[in-house]
């Protein structure tokens, strides 16, 4: 039943990350006027997590991530607006705290630029821009462990 509701919560999360980037993309400047986005237009591809690579093709493989613990990893590629998004979701035992200092880390040694971050306990969210690629990042506590949900959007 445990499985059931974390499948209910990350299905609603990368519902709303993938709402909140359909809106980001639909205002986009290189977009074209009155254009609507259609469903049509977008191509989901699943990692295969049972796999030894367990990241979705392009996906930063230095990220800091806990492979044995990737619970959903997708691409959705939108081929009209030349953006592309990966998304991978893991549990962790590690506090939160910690997590959210490992991510700042990374994203400074990696050359990303902090848009935003946010440490809220109910959600802590880093927004890292390097080019033309975007890394978000977000860590919320779900039963004893923590939620990492990792997006890189990249626009062509």
């Amino acid at each position: 039943m445990k499985i059931h509701h974390t499948q209910k919560v990350l299905l609603i999360i990368f519902g709303i990350l993938a709402a909140v980037s359909l809106v980001y993309i639909s205002m986009h400047p290189l977009n074209t006027k009155n254009k609507k986005f259609s469903s049509q237009n977008v191509v989901v591809t699943k990692a295969d997590i049972s796999s030894s690579n367990k990241l979705p093709s392009g996906f930063p493989t230095n990220t800091p991530i806990e492979l044995a613990n990737i619970i959903d990893a997708n691409t959705l590629s939108y081929p009209d607006k030349h953006v592309e998004v990966t998304n991978v979701s893991y549990f962790s035992l590690k506090q939160q705290e910690e997590l959210f200092s490992i991510y700042g880390s990374y994203l400074k040694a990696n050359g990303y630029t902090v848009a935003s971050s946010n440490k809220n306990p109910a959600m802590m969210t880093y927004v890292g821009k390097k080019g033309n690629t975007e890394l978000d990042i977000s860590i919320s506590p779900q039963q004893q462990r923590m939620l990492v949900l990792i997006s890189q959007v990249i626009r062509q």
